[in-house]
């Protein structure tokens, strides 16, 4: 089984898959406590498809950019399940997943709070800029398309990177958090 978590932006997203990248069950829920409700969501759409944690063995993950605390709320949380369980971890960025089969280069804005935003130009789920601050943060921040990556998730899959030490992935932080 294959399990999607995204945690980085305003939107909880979780998606569960089979074997054969076949969409099982997934919830997309606007939530502002990530770090308090994910492990009861998990818990939730898991206990709903009659599956427990041990029966997933790949998670992927949207290390960012984002919120801060979004950013690692995901990858603390399968981390934890990848000390206790044999997993493979996945990982990608929201401006793969924002570009995911746009044919076309484009420019992505990712709001990581009401002050900040940054933006990359990315193509077909890859970044095809550097990312760079945005000075108007005020611009409309790009949306993840999550039902068409759901829906196609074995195409979405390719745009993710298989991590061989879980240890020494890190989150997307473009610019270093302020804390205190």
């Amino acid at each position: 089984m294959k399990f999607f978590i995204d945690t980085t932006g305003q939107d909880l997203a979780l998606a569960i898959f089979d074997e054969n990248y076949f969409l099982i069950d997934f919830l997309v829920e606007t939530v502002f406590n990530k770090a308090d409700l994910l492990p009861s969501y998990v818990k939730k759409i898991l206990n709903k498809n009659s599956l427990k944690i041990n029966q997933i063995q790949d998670f992927y993950l949207n290390l960012g950019p984002g919120m801060f605390t979004g950013c690692r709320v995901a990858l603390v949380f399968t981390r934890t399940i990848a000390q206790l369980n044999k997993v493979n971890i996945y990982t990608t960025n929201s401006f793969a997943l924002s570009s995911f089969l746009n044919k076309n280069e484009d420019i992505y804005y990712i709001s990581t709070s009401s002050k900040y935003a940054f933006q990359a130009s990315a193509k077909n789920g890859k970044i095809t800029s550097k990312i760079s601050e945005v000075n108007n943060p005020s611009l409309k921040a790009s949306k993840i398309d999550y039902f068409l990556i759901f829906n196609s998730f074995y195409l979405a899959s390719l745009i993710f990177k298989k991590e061989l030490n879980f240890l020494k992935i890190k989150p997307l932080y473009i610019k270093e958090p302020t804390i205190g």
